[in-house]
């Protein structure tokens, strides 16, 4: 179970983003209940209607995020 303090990403699996707003929106929400936030780096891209190609969308869930 998650608890404030715990480290969350934020990622886009499947279509890309098209609300920037919507992305500051879930992070200050997340960030509310105590979380801390990591948005994926891949947040923005587009690749027709996906979020950057499959290669760079898979890596955001198999790569650590590393923080420095």
């Amino acid at each position: 179970m998650l608890k404030p303090g715990d480290r969350v990403g934020m990622v886009v699996p499947a279509s890309n983003v098209y609300e920037v707003e919507d992305v500051r929106i879930a992070k200050e929400t997340m960030e509310k209940y105590g979380f801390e936030v990591i948005l994926g780096k891949h947040l923005q891209d587009q690749y027709g209607y996906l979020a950057g190609q499959d290669r760079d969308r898979t890596q955001e869930f198999t790569k650590p995020i590393c923080i420095i």
